[in-house]
């Protein structure tokens, strides 16, 4: 991923994570493209959100290591075709960890055709108020929805 893309080949995952304490993880994604025609300000484009909910029915103890790399496939398997490289931006400190969750999901995200970046941003749900709505929708809910915009 040497080369230079162009801004639809590449797609922003922000990521808002809460961990309920019992025994339920749940996320807010917003899927995006970043829009080269507003100058002077880093706008982006929505064009899919993902309510995850993840309990003891998808894996056997429900800690934040195990659910992350769960969460990452799930944000591969919903980017567009087009996209080349996956820039993952999360709220949860474990994403200070970005190297070890980046090997672990290298060979699905490969097997996507797309790149893969990880990065912690903290308070990203209070720079964008709608991830934790969509945190809080799967945790009423009790499962995971993906919408398209």
């Amino acid at each position: 991923m040497d080369e230079r893309l162009l801004p639809d080949k590449i797609t922003y995952a922000h990521v808002a994570i809460l961990n309920t304490g019992n025994g339920r993880i749940v996320a807010g994604v917003r899927l995006s493209k970043r829009d080269p025609s507003v100058e002077g300000t880093v706008w982006y484009t929505p064009y899919r959100v993902l309510s995850l909910h993840y309990d003891e029915r998808d894996i056997k103890t429900v800690t934040m290591r195990q659910v992350i790399p769960l969460m990452i496939k799930d944000i591969i398997r919903n980017v567009d075709s087009r996209t080349k490289l996956v820039v993952i931006r999360g709220n949860a400190p474990h994403f200070q960890r970005y190297r070890q969750y980046e090997q672990h999901v290298r060979l699905f995200a490969e097997s996507h055709n797309v790149g893969i970046r990880i990065s912690w941003k903290p308070n990203i749900e209070n720079r964008i108020p709608e991830l934790k709505e969509l945190a809080n929708d799967a945790l009423q809910r009790g499962e995971s929805l993906v919408a398209a915009i």
